[in-house]
């Protein structure tokens, strides 16, 4: 992808994955751990970590090179998928936090709304409090819908298997129509 968020990913998932086959062959103690076998036909830690030592290591990129953690790690999530552990998600902390850390002491602070003043002192919070309920109510009334739309798109698309059509075929073309 272009832009600056393409190669801080790709970059950052290489220096993470090179590192790690790096400390494989120098360091006894991770080649013996990564050696280990994970169970009976499924491999070595070290295919597994090599995988996600790539997901995370894109987490540390976003992180750092927009300044938002939380971002990194709602992108390393989504690309992750199914294979999100409570142990991976402690490394991808530890690593976009380090990260977010690093690009601050190297970069320095960057705000991201450069129009937003905070000391202007004619804003007054309570004057504008009303919004709030304006953009909450029907947000949450179409997040509650896209919810029902998903909901009923699982279901069609159980009808369409049970009635032996190949779904995602007709949902493409229901879709194009």
């Amino acid at each position: 992808s272009s832009g600056r968020e393409g190669p801080t990913v790709q970059v950052a998932s290489i220096l993470l994955v090179t590192t790690l086959r790096v400390g494989y062959r120098l360091l006894p103690w991770v080649r013996q751990t990564l050696d280990l076998q994970i169970g009976e036909g499924l491999g070595t830690y070290r295919s597994l970590y090599m995988r996600e030592a790539a997901v995370v290591g894109s987490a540390a990129g976003i992180s750092g090179a927009f300044n938002t953690p939380l971002g990194g790690i709602i992108f390393a999530i989504e690309e992750m998928g199914n294979r999100y552990t409570h142990t991976l998600g402690h490394v991808m902390i530890i690593a976009v936090a380090v990260a977010g850390a690093v690009s601050i002491a190297v970069e320095g602070y960057h705000i991201i709304f450069d129009g937003f003043n905070q000391d202007r002192d004619d804003l007054n919070e309570y004057e504008i409090l009303w919004v709030v309920p304006l953009v909450a109510i029907p947000s949450g009334l179409l997040g509650g819908l896209w919810a029902v739309g998903l909901l009923l798109g699982v279901h069609v698309k159980r009808l369409l298997l049970a009635y032996g059509c190949f779904a995602p075929y007709a949902i493409s073309l229901a879709c194009g129509l």
